[in-house]
């Protein structure tokens, strides 16, 4: 879930033995709890093949307009996330592009929270990066799905909390009206 360093062993004020001490870099890029906490040995996909039959029908009738709806509920460790792996395993051939929105308790105050960890991950941000390289990278991102790649930039780089500096500024917009345009340039995309 996060980046560490070590930074070796060292015996803190009040501890027996030594430690290993690690200092913090951020967040990690894995795509949500389960791939971060099973990386890449996932366990063989065993016994959900009527699950697994029933989300590849849904999925069937979507693509023939139909549209569906799944909520996958129950007790943590049921295999929710190891389903929805195989039903992704059995969809990559299709053409289309796959979303994972991964909301947190930790984050329920932040508007948007999964859709802004959606465009990071798209656009290849690094908070590392200079704002205006950010920029530029969500500006190519979005390029992709309108010709108002600049101002959209702009505005979802406001979301983003990624410094402007000076492009296309929306200070003559209410909170109202800057929070129906993010919207409606999200939706557009």
């Amino acid at each position: 879930l996060f980046a560490f360093e070590s930074l070796g062993v060292s015996l803190p004020r009040g501890f027996d033995v030594p430690v290993e001490v690690w200092r913090l870099l951020g967040e990690g890029t894995a795509q949500g709890r389960f791939a971060a906490l099973r990386g890449p040995a996932i366990t063989p996909f065993v016994g959900r093949r009527r699950e697994l039959a029933l989300l590849l029908d849904r999925w069937r009738q979507a693509t023939e307009g139909r549209g569906q709806v799944v909520l996958l509920a129950g007790q943590g460790g049921i295999g929710k996330s190891r389903l929805v792996l195989a039903l992704r395993e059995r969809l990559a051939a299709d053409r289309g592009t796959a979303i994972a929105l991964y909301c947190s308790p930790h984050f329920a105050d932040t508007a948007l929270y999964p859709v802004r960890g959606l465009l990071r991950r798209a656009a290849h941000l690094s908070r590392a990066d200079p704002p205006e390289r950010q920029l530029e990278r969500l500006e190519a991102l979005l390029a992709q799905g309108t010709a108002q790649a600049a101002d959209a930039a702009s505005l979802l780089g406001e979301l983003l909390a990624i410094p402007g500096q000076g492009r296309h500024r929306h200070e003559d917009l209410t909170p109202q009206q800057r929070k129906e345009r993010t919207l409606a340039v999200l939706l557009e995309q």
